[in-house]
């Protein structure tokens, strides 16, 4: 599945998408991990905060 589907779908099954995360590797990490470069780019994960309302 592409993003999109992923976030239609929630929205097809009655969620209310409230917000998104792309966490990132901080400085330190990049110190010490210098591979993780491309995650500054291209974040690895998508955080969603959604919520089903009380009908």
């Amino acid at each position: 599945m592409i993003l999109s589907e992923w976030l239609n779908l929630l929205i097809a099954k009655g969620f209310i998408l409230e917000e998104f995360c792309e966490p990132y590797p901080d400085d330190d990490v990049l110190k010490n991990y210098p591979g993780e470069h491309d995650s500054t780019i291209i974040p690895y994960f998508l955080i969603v905060r959604c919520r089903k309302p009380n009908n």
